[in-house]
């Protein structure tokens, strides 16, 4: 088997069109370019016709990370630093090859039949050219990308932001898996999030005194409002919770 994600351009606006197009090539670029045992694996793309475009991947039989949680609740710990590291992996692997995911989060990561975590939907990527340097990579991500409750505080202002912002999604989408709700679930008003991420006036939710203190460390570590000194994927690696 097989999964099938269709997209269907919009008729009428030439520009709208032209930069969906844009969207959904990049999105393919990046797909066919990425091997890596906890990303999505890309299969083939069919032109139905000039605005039906369908995108054939891996198929997942168990669903997201969210649907587990809506169905079983927070994860126990063991399952917790498993996924955590797996989704970590994953990021490092994406970040090696340029790749900024842009909205990791509890329904962008699904399992494979062996219970390993793949990440899905790039429809927000971006791929960064290699001869960037920091600035200009901040500079060429200065749109809005992702979901409120998972965005990093310099993704909201709009500052530019770069492979950290997905460390920061990374530390929201734990606190999601350990506390079975999003980040920042007290909320519903989506501005209200937005405001209070960009003016950090308090944490999305505090992980469960059940989770370990290398835990609590990480998601602290991964929620840093400075992308600058907020450690990167690679890092993150080799702190004590993944490594234990």
């Amino acid at each position: 088997m097989i999964a099938v994600k269709e997209i269907e351009l919009d008729e009428g606006d030439s520009e709208r069109v032209r930069n969906d197009y844009e969207s959904v090539r990049e999105e393919i670029h990046i797909l066919r370019a990425l091997n890596h045992p906890y990303v999505v694996k890309f299969l083939g793309i069919s032109l139905e016709n000039t605005r039906l475009i369908k995108i054939f991947m891996e198929y997942l039989p168990n669903g997201t990370i969210e649907n587990l949680l809506t169905a079983f609740g927070p994860f126990h710990n063991d399952v917790l630093k498993k996924y955590t590291r797996q989704i970590v992996e994953g990021v490092a692997y994406l970040h090696e090859n340029g790749v900024v995911h842009r909205d990791i989060k509890g329904k962008n990561v699904m399992l494979d039949v062996d219970g390993n975590i793949k990440l899905i939907d790039f429809g927000c990527a971006k791929r960064l050219k290699k001869n960037q340097n920091t600035h200009s990579m901040r500079q060429i991500l200065k749109s809005m990308k992702g979901t409120a409750n998972w965005m990093a505080p310099e993704v909201i202002a709009e500052t530019g932001h770069g492979k950290k912002a997905d460390i920061w999604s990374i530390g929201c989408t734990l606190c999601e898996m350990a506390t079975g709700k999003p980040p920042w679930s007290s909320e519903h008003n989506h501005l209200a999030v937005l405001l209070i991420i960009a003016n950090g006036t308090k944490p999305p939710a505090d992980l469960p005194d059940t989770c370990p203190a290398t835990a609590q460390e990480f998601f602290r570590l991964c929620l840093t409002r400075d992308p600058v000194v907020r450690p990167s994927a690679k890092d993150l690696l080799g702190h004590p919770f993944l490594a234990s």
